[in-house]
């Protein structure tokens, strides 16, 4: 009986992490594909940034990202220079604790921050 409790507490624990990084790296590709919406909305079909911030959170809604976890910014260069840059920040619960420092997070904290970022040309 012993050692299937340790062997059950082991086995749940390792289910629990699995499940943990699925989510982990579910929220991620949300964040790429926001980023690169974002990106592509305001470089290619409309300067306007609230617009493209707006597409931007409806892509992260659509991934089950709410939109206070998540905050979507866009950098636009010098006019020369005809470049976007557009930055997606969202913060990941991590269900176990400690697991954060695994995932490049602080150990002490019970998430992680998934960023990216994507650069565009600007339509002429």
């Amino acid at each position: 009986m012993l050692e299937f409790c340790i062997a059950c507490m082991l086995i749940l624990l390792i289910w629990a992490g699995l499940c943990n990084t699925a989510l982990i790296l579910k929220d991620r590709l949300v964040v790429i594909a926001a980023a690169r919406e974002t990106g592509r909305y305001y470089a290619a079909i409309s300067q306007n940034e609230s617009q493209a911030q707006k597409k931007g959170y409806e892509i992260l809604a659509n991934g089950n990202i709410a939109k206070n976890r998540a905050t979507i910014k866009i950098y636009r260069n010098n006019p020369s220079s005809n470049l976007v840059r557009c930055e997606v920040t969202c913060d990941v619960p991590v269900a176990i604790p400690g697991a954060g420092a695994l995932f490049g997070g602080d150990a002490w904290k019970n998430q992680i921050t998934v960023k990216e970022s994507v650069v565009f040309r600007l339509e002429t």
